[in-house]
């Protein structure tokens, strides 16, 4: 068997993969929350594979296939793809022949996004996840079969950075980052990882809104393993914001930094958060505070145990007169670039919070 890869698309796809010696399953970038997730998608795909062989009756062979179905739309939906990866190593016998052993190595990895095999030394080139190259199938092939390592990046905006801006793109899979590199694809690409949608994100001009989203897109895919509360309310503005659904997104971008504070004030005993104000007294736990606390009582408490400091405090009682704005329909309409700017500003503040507490 040649070496050579594909992508499973469809649950039929894996009749492409049934009759080999052996299989195997690893990932590559998978953010650490969701590990456990995709584990148990692991599980279910592997499950009576070995049982099943592409000579079988076609009903037997196409039940099987569709059996697959839940997983791989489980795994699509938390925005990662099935690929599988074909080769072929010889087997001595016990009788002094050599027998060649098919194998297939299916690969759980980000359904956007970039990656090169090898050392920062080595001559190979960065390819595309999303991609049916075969020089990328190739490199992914190399690399299991010797152990290298593989480095993975979502935005085609780091991996200049990473490379000085000198990149070595494949010029297969890669094109366009090639001959287009100060298009907004970065952000097209990173969104539909960090999010399906049923519709294509609604654009404007790519070429000023990148600069805010790309920045953006990095904080989540590191704040999703240390506050996955907090991304949660990002994606959803920056889903908004695609859709043209500018007001909910700044609403949505706003719960972003409370959920944040809040999490961080959770860290302190009760009996002196509750001290910082003078209207939590009748407020015993807290889960009690997250329904009857008002923002701006939570942004003094964090100033007063020094979460934030006093041009934080203020500025964020800024961002909560603009969000107030927008949470009462027809007293302000906020263009794209408003609603984006916005998360923007948003996301500094919070990259400013974080880097300042131990994870």
């Amino acid at each position: 068997m040649a070496p050579g890869g594909m992508i499973i698309r469809s649950p039929l796809d894996f009749r492409h993969t049934l009759g080999t010696h052996a299989c195997q399953i690893s990932e590559i970038g998978i953010a650490p929350h969701a590990e456990p997730l995709v584990a148990g998608i692991e599980k279910d795909l592997l499950a009576d594979i070995e049982l099943i062989d592409y000579s079988d009756g076609f009903d037997s062979v196409a039940d099987f296939c569709e059996s697959k179905r839940d997983a791989l739309d489980q795994l699509s939906s938390i925005g990662y793809a099935l690929l599988a990866i074909f080769y072929s190593q010889k087997w001595s016998t016990p009788f002094g022949t050599v027998s060649p052993v098919h194998i297939v190595h299916y690969l759980i990895t980000p359904q956007h996004g970039y990656f090169k095999v090898g050392h920062e030394s080595d001559n190979r080139q960065v390819h595309r996840f999303d991609t049916e190259c075969d020089q990328a199938f190739t490199d992914l092939k190399y690399a299991i079969t010797k152990g290298e390592p593989v480095h993975a990046w979502m935005l085609a905006q780091v991996v200049r950075e990473h490379f000085d801006n000198d990149p070595p793109f494949c010029l297969v899979c890669c094109t366009k980052e090639v001959l287009e590199p100060d298009t907004g694809r970065e952000w097209s690409d990173c969104f539909e990882w960090m999010k399906k949608l049923p519709i294509p994100p609604l654009i404007d001009k790519p070429e000023e809104i990148s600069a805010y989203t790309w920045r953006l897109s990095e904080l989540l895919i590191r704040i999703d393993s240390l506050y996955p509360n907090v991304a949660v309310f990002l994606k959803s503005a920056l889903e908004c914001a695609s859709r043209g659904l500018h007001e909910p997104a700044i609403v949505e971008a706003w719960k972003g930094i409370i959920e944040l504070l809040h999490q961080l004030l959770e860290t302190f005993p009760f009996d002196r958060l509750k001290n910082c104000s003078a209207a939590w007294a009748s407020i015993n736990s807290f889960d009690e505070l997250r329904t009857k606390g008002k923002d701006e009582q939570l942004i003094d408490a964090s100033r007063l145990l020094e979460i934030i400091d006093i041009q934080e405090a203020m500025a964020l009682k800024a961002l909560k007169t603009k969000r107030n704005a927008c949470a009462h329909p027809g007293k302000h309409s906020p263009g794209q670039l408003a609603a984006f700017g916005f998360i923007d500003e948003i996301s500094l503040r919070i990259t400013a919070i974080i880097d300042r507490r131990p994870e």
